[in-house]
């Protein structure tokens, strides 16, 4: 009798589905992406939104602004001019922030963090 392995994804590990990762990656990449930038010319060039809830203007996500797990995602924006990246990250099905099933939005990007003259 032959043996089978069997692979598991890391979110399947994890207990997330798939669909759930996909929608928390789209959200945090739309965000910080498209929506920020529309967000940033259209106020004036200024770098950090109050709250996530301006950007929902130029974006199609939920109005509510939570992950699949149920918890708000979380706005990133350094406030220091040395410290200059906007982010947002889902918290993941743990739901706690700085844990290894966490999405970044800057980890989606491949060229790192949204900094201030990316934008000019």
């Amino acid at each position: 009798m032959a043996a089978t392995a069997l692979v598991l994804a890391p979110w399947v590990l994890a207990g997330a589905t798939p669909d759930a990762v996909v929608e928390a990656r789209a959200t945090t990449k739309q965000l910080s992406g498209e929506a920020f930038r529309k967000w940033h010319v259209d106020n004036d060039k200024r770098f950090c939104p109050k709250s996530l809830v301006p950007l929902l203007k130029f974006s199609n996500v939920r109005k509510d602004l939570l992950d699949p797990w149920g918890e708000p995602y979380v706005m990133m924006c350094g406030s220091d001019p040395s410290d200059d990246v906007f982010g947002v990250v889902s918290k993941g099905k743990d739901r706690t922030l700085g844990t290894s099933d966490d999405i970044a939005s800057w980890s989606l990007w491949g060229r790192g963090c949204l900094k201030r003259d990316y934008l000019r």
